[in-house]
């Protein structure tokens, strides 16, 4: 260690040889021999006292310092890899089984009634066969149920065929002569209409040209009411002539024969009371044709289709 201090430094390379450090090398750089004398002296005198002297011991260690602060904390370090699994363990052993059980006990048998396992002929014998079987377990008849309320009517059955006309009864006394009958001179037209408006032709179907269940043109039946257009042909022209023709110069004559709902006269039904009415639609003179509407009508004034006969009276 070399030192290049002044005389001040030189006291101290002094100092620290009295306390014994000769570890540290003092040497002279600016007294010039004054430093190097003194130093040889107090090293001479210490040669000679030391010989016996006790070195001395170092000092007691000073107290600790305080903790310095702590320092920032580290970042967390990475996550460690998973170990590897472990084999998997053996299967156990499967364990015994268990005994069984014992048997219950036979119950008792259905024809058994009195419960004592013994087959008693008199009174466990239900089907008399001498045997103990599972057909004397069948009781006995139960009650006859309700009878159920009766049924609704059935149809009636088709009419019987017609008996045999019965003998001829013993001419009646003569009645008295009768009132004189209508005078059909100047019938321009007749016919028997039935209740469905389909006429045929014929000789009771004389002057009629048509006949129409259809008032309204609508091609639906209309019940009750018939269209019918007679032909003017048959008018006698000396009486008036066909041109100079009007309604009230016709006369209208109608017969309802409409059977009651027990059949036709004679059968016991009752007939069923209509009334029939007509009214003027059309007189055509240049065509030479007469139309009228024929309704036929219950005591209620509702309408009802029915066979009729007509007859028209001409001038």
């Amino acid at each position: 260690m070399k030192l290049y201090s002044s005389p001040a430094l030189g006291l101290l390379c002094v100092t620290s040889l009295l306390a014994m450090d000769s570890g540290l090398d003092c040497k002279d750089v600016a007294a010039a021999g004054l430093f190097d004398a003194l130093v040889t002296s107090v090293s001479s005198a210490n040669q000679v006292g030391g010989a016996n002297a006790a070195q001395s011991q170092p000092g007691a260690p000073g107290a600790d310092g305080a903790n310095g602060a702590d320092g920032a904390r580290g970042a967390p370090g990475e996550p460690g890899v998973n170990g590897v699994d472990g084999a998997p363990g053996a299967d156990g052993t499967n364990g015994t089984n268990g005994t069984n059980g014992a048997d219950g006990a036979d119950g008792i048998s259905c024809w058994d009634l009195n419960g004592d396992g013994i087959f008693d002929i008199e009174t466990e014998d239900t089907n008399g066969d001498g045997m103990a079987s599972v057909e004397d377990c069948a009781g006995a008849d139960g009650a006859n149920g309700a009878d159920g309320a009766n049924g609704a009517d059935g149809a009636n059955g088709a009419d019987g065929a017609d008996g045999a006309n019965g003998a001829d009864g013993a001419n009646g006394a003569d009645g008295a002569p009768g009132a004189d009958g209508l005078d059909l001179t100047g019938t321009i037209a007749r016919g028997h209409i039935p209740a469905d408006g389909v006429i045929e032709p014929g000789i009771f179907n004389r002057g009629i040209i048509s006949v129409t269940h259809d008032v309204n043109g609508d091609q639906q039946p209309n019940t009750g009411r018939y269209r019918i257009v007679f032909s003017l042909d048959d008018v006698d022209e000396n009486a008036k002539p066909i041109a100079d023709l009007v309604f009230q110069d016709f006369t209208i004559l109608l017969s309802i024969e409409k059977n009651g709902p027990g059949g036709p006269p004679g059968s016991g039904g009752l007939p069923e009371l209509l009334f029939a009415f007509y009214e003027n639609i059309a007189l055509d003179t240049t065509a030479g044709t007469y139309e009228i509407e024929v309704n036929i009508r219950t005591v209620t004034n509702t309408f009802a289709d029915s066979n009729f006969s007509i007859a028209v009276l001409g001038p």
